[in-house]
């Protein structure tokens, strides 16, 4: 795996920015997160990244032209490869010969096929998964608890240029939604879905583990553990207030789907 590979990633999209914390993190690389693309230049020698990322579509009009320009310098120098994201398949209109431009939303296989071209050590995560029979997501269906996360405050002591080692920001990717553990929050298709704690902790249940059904009895304990008051037409009612959340027809579930006579189950 990519072990040391230290990676740069530039943009102020929460969302793109969980997809990439959870990738990179299970290759195993340093990957160093920036929201402000104007703090690039300020940053680069520290970092010294093998390979760097510009979320284009959210960013470039906030981009200083001496950032602009440095980026520039980079592309040309071929020490460091510069990717762009970009929002549509028309050619960003900068001047910087990027190496290679991600769509978005991003295809992991496309990412992933990246990798294993230009980093001959790695090992594809995506192929390895798929000869599983993983449908699950690319990032662990189990959470990203043993990665730890160097975001932009944390990269580097400025005292001394150590890295800071801190408590993981846990971010799971399924399918479509994207789930961060530490600020309780659920993303789908980008689009931050408001829960309260009770849906988030039946959501967060079913995402633990994708396509298996989860019997009534068994979400009850985990939504009222040791609560022997709690009857299914709860569950039911936070059911039925979830599906209005995150489906767009909660008569006709397409994500959490019942599976009558024995339960529920998250459906990617």
């Amino acid at each position: 795996m990519l072990k040391k590979l230290q990676v740069l990633f530039i943009s102020s999209n929460q969302y793109v920015t969980g997809i990439f914390q959870g990738y990179f993190h299970a290759l195993g690389c340093n990957l160093v997160t920036l929201s402000d693309v104007n703090l690039f230049s300020g940053r680069i020698n520290e970092v010294s990244p093998d390979l760097i990322f510009w979320d284009i579509g959210v960013d470039k009009g906030f981009s200083s032209q001496d950032t602009q320009e440095l980026l520039k310098q980079l592309t040309r120098s071929k020490k460091n490869l510069v990717c762009g994201l970009s929002d549509s398949h028309t050619k960003p209109q900068l001047d910087i010969e990027f190496d290679e431009v991600f769509i978005k939303p991003i295809n992991i296989a496309q990412l992933d096929k990246y990798m294993s071209r230009k980093f001959s050590r790695g090992v594809s995560f995506f192929a390895s998964r798929r000869k599983n029979s993983d449908r699950r997501s690319f990032f662990d269906r189990r959470g990203l608890s043993n990665c730890r996360r160097v975001s932009d405050a944390d990269a580097l002591e400025k005292s001394n240029g150590s890295k800071i080692n801190k408590p993981a920001e846990l971010i799971k990717s399924v399918g479509p939604f994207l789930i961060d553990n530490q600020l309780k929050c659920v993303y789908l298709n980008e689009k931050l879905i408001s829960l309260t704690c009770k849906e988030f902790k039946l959501f967060e249940k079913l995402a633990n583990d994708v396509d298996r059904v989860i019997s009534d009895e068994e979400i009850i304990d985990c939504l009222w553990p040791g609560n022997n008051h709690a009857t299914k037409a709860d569950l039911h009612q936070y059911m039925h207030l979830l599906r209005k959340k995150i489906e767009d027809d909660p008569k006709k579930p397409v994500w959490i789907t019942t599976v009558k006579g024995f339960g529920y189950r998250l459906l990617i």
